[in-house]
């Protein structure tokens, strides 16, 4: 009895241990929108340093409708290690300080003189929570001074854990909708993901959809990939959909009712807006506060026709914008049907590209970063370099400390310090640039430095760790016209080329069914891909239904078909010269080219990836995203944007199974099949009407005897042997 009645005493107490568990993740999940910021939500589980100096820098950004209204608090949760030190025979305690800056001042200095986990509550003035940088991030700085180490040594460590957390007295406010500053608030960069809601009219026409898809794919450029963007239709638009996050409504007026509930500085008026110049083709750009949420913005791309419309679209994936009578207003009225000229400069120096010598002076890893623009249609040559101008401090441990050189974030060089290098203000170091890692539009070079002292026991206050870049440092940056070779270069590895090759995607054209929502909403996240990886200075990426292809010019196009092959008209004309094609009104796959074909229900979900010239064009590609069901063109876009599927692909034609992938190449299958079989010269040749007899096989005459005699003669002694056996038996009994 009283064995049961331990036992149901332990469950009730697990029962409680979690019950509690699940109340305080609850709680502490409610906490953070309440302006508790954790160290997780700064992206760390926690902060180590190690004596005797030490320092830990943390950058982040809070939301644009936080308006302070008090002091922030700073709580601590601080673990201390060291060994007590022994002057003579006496020990003795020392520690360290550890030192809390926040926005690059000092808010207080900590003593450490106790080995084991301390709590420590910090004010932040309301004055410093003002950002001092550039990028609008809030710096938080934590230094640790045990200098009493070289002396003694007591190896100091200091952890800040995953405890610690500051809170911030807020209260929401309206955030700033001037254009000036997209796209914030939009996106904001902040400890909190950045979504918004693209609204399209619920029966768009093609160049309506095209707009939403310019815009997604310009964001997509503007915040490297960083906005969460989902689509859907102004009839779905919920309540709740609508206070949630920001709204991006892309589309004609007439064909958007919900903008009438908006406060818009141009107002719409019996389903159109009124241009006081009667520019009817005008594209109309307003952002307003959200009538359904304090803390939200609502961003209207529109015009009274598809061309206005699409003017604004474009004009958004600039980024940049001219106030009209109110600054959160613009109107355009013309977009250069070709690429703005970009000068073709071969050799820039930093000094040329606007940047001023920047110093590194924090031991730890540090960075800086510089931009360079390839222009559209161009790439750059094999004797493209990097010549860095850098000087260092002979302070430093060369074998810890250096210099990483990346591009667009690939590793391309490094430097590695001496005394040679440290005896001169001015050292040059050549860095070539594989043109396989730079891209049309805008290029990021990062410089990375990382300094460590020759003597921990070096006071960080003698400023003895520094590395600069000069702005002396040359680029080389020879262009050659980007060229395309399909017969040698058509390959799903090469993805997202070609399509990237023209910056602004204005020789990309994506082809869908018409009213097939599931797949522009799949689709977004590769417009978005595309977009920050083309890095184009304005986004002109097609658009069309498959059902009215015959009024359009695709010669000009590289191509993205999407959908289900059975419900797309275009399949008329695409399936005989698709690599693998589709059996006749079927969306399953025709070809057995695979190791092993199974047979697939339709209701189970699988998808496709192909690719071909365009029947249009030859020296354009085709990249179709197919699938037999909703979840299997899911999968099959997918490959086109998921960086584990993506990598994956190759070859011409490529089977999505969820997370798995096969892949094959199907001219060389062909190949392969065309390749005549070698004749054997030495062999007789056979009549062409004498017909093909299997050769016969010569055996002895007495071997079948012999070997009928063998097996009785076993049998024989078989039987003997039992029949012995049993009167052995019997004469035992």
């Amino acid at each position: 009895m009283n064995k049961r009645l331990s036992t149901v005493f332990f469950s009730l107490l697990v029962c409680m241990v979690l019950l509690a568990a699940t109340m305080s993740n609850t709680h502490a999940q409610t906490a953070a929108n309440d302006g508790v910021v954790t160290l997780a939500d700064l992206g760390k589980s926690e902060i180590s340093l190690n004596g005797p100096f030490d320092t830990s820098t943390v950058s982040f950004g809070l939301p644009a409708d936080w308006k302070f209204t008090g002091n922030a608090k700073m709580d601590l949760n601080v673990s201390t290690t060291f060994i007590s030190a022994a002057l003579g025979n006496s020990p003795l305690v020392f520690g360290g300080t550890l030192t809390v800056g926040f926005n690059r001042v000092t808010v207080a200095t900590l003593v450490l003189s106790e080995v084991g986990t301390s709590n420590h509550t910090i004010e932040i003035p309301a004055s410093l929570l003002v950002s001092p940088r550039e990028d609008g991030l809030m710096e938080l700085r934590f230094t640790l001074n045990s200098g009493i180490s070289c002396v003694a040594d007591q190896h100091m460590n200091v952890v800040i854990n995953s405890a610690s957390s500051t809170s911030f007295l807020y209260e929401e406010q309206k955030p700033d909708t001037a254009l000036i500053n997209f796209p914030r608030p939009i996106f904001q960069s902040t400890i909190f993901p950045d979504l918004a809601m693209v609204v399209i009219p619920d029966q768009p026409t093609a160049l309506e959809l095209q707009s939403a898809f310019t815009v997604i794919t310009g964001l997509g450029n503007l915040t490297s990939g960083n906005l969460e963007m989902n689509l859907i239709p102004v009839s779905q638009l919920t309540e709740a959909q609508k206070a949630a996050t920001h709204l991006i409504f892309v589309g004609k007026a007439a064909s958007l009712p919900t903008l009438a509930e908006l406060s818009l500085p141009l107002e719409i008026q019996k389903g159109a807006f009124t241009f006081t110049d009667g520019g009817q083709e005008n594209g109309v750009i307003q952002m307003v506060n959200s009538p359904w949420a304090v803390r939200n913005a609502v961003l209207v791309v529109s015009g009274n026709t598809d061309a206005g419309t699409l003017k604004a679209a474009q004009a958004v994936s600039t980024g940049i914008f001219q106030e009209n009578t109110a600054p959160n207003l613009a109107i355009v009225e013309e977009i250069q049907d070709t690429a703005v000229p970009a000068p073709l400069a071969t050799d820039q120096s930093f000094a040329d590209l606007g940047y001023s010598a920047n110093q590194f002076t924090n031991r730890g890893v540090d960075s800086q970063t510089y931009s360079f623009y390839i222009p559209s249609g161009n790439s750059l040559a094999t004797d493209a370099y990097l010549e860095l101008a850098f000087g260092h401090s002979a302070l430093l441990d060369y074998n810890t400390s250096g210099i990483v050189v990346l591009l667009n974030n690939q590793p391309i060089g490094s430097v590695k310090f001496n005394d040679t290098t440290a005896g001169q203000a001015i050292n040059r170091t050549r860095v070539s640039i594989p043109p396989s890692v730079a891209i049309p539009g805008d290029n990021r070079i990062e410089i990375r430095a990382n300094l460590e002292p020759l003597d921990d026991c070096t006071d960080p206050n003698l400023r003895g760790l520094w590395a600069v870049t000069w702005p002396e440092s040359r680029l080389h940056l020879p262009f050659t016209s980007t060229q395309l070779n399909t017969q040698t270069t058509l390959d799903l590895t090469a993805y997202p080329a070609p399509m990237i090759f023209d910056s602004t995607l204005g020789t990309t054209a994506i082809i869908f069914k018409r009213d097939d929502l599931a797949s522009w909403q799949s689709f977004a996240r590769v417009a978005s891909y595309l977009g920050d990886r083309s890095n184009g200075s304005i986004t002109k990426m097609g658009v069309f239904f498959d059902d009215e292809l015959s009024a359009a010019d695709l010669t000009k196009y590289n191509l993205i078909v999407v959908g289900q092959p059975s419900k797309m008209a275009i399949m008329d004309e695409l399936n005989a010269a698709l690599p693998v094609p589709f059996e006749k009104g079927s969306d399953i796959t025709q070809g057995k080219f695979l190791q092993v074909t199974y047979q697939i229900p339709p209701e189970v979900p699988i998808g496709y990836v192909e690719l071909m010239p365009s029947p249009w064009n030859s020296e354009k590609v085709l990249i179709a995203a197919f699938g037999n069901t909703v979840t299997g063109v899911n999968w099959g876009i997918s490959a086109l944007v998921d960086a584990p599927l993506r990598s994956q692909l190759a070859g011409d034609f490529a089977v999505i199974n969820d997370t798995r992938i096969q892949t094959i190449d199907t001219r060389l299958l062909v190949a392969v099949a065309n390749t005549p079989v070698p004749q054997d010269v030495s062999a007789p040749e056979q009549s062409a009407t004498q017909p093909e007899t299997n050769p016969s096989i010569s055996r002895p005459a007495w071997l079948l005897p012999a070997l009928i005699f063998v097996i009785a003669l076993i049998a024989f002694v078989v039987a003997a042997a039992v029949v012995t056996n049993l009167r052995n038996t019997r004469k035992n009994s």
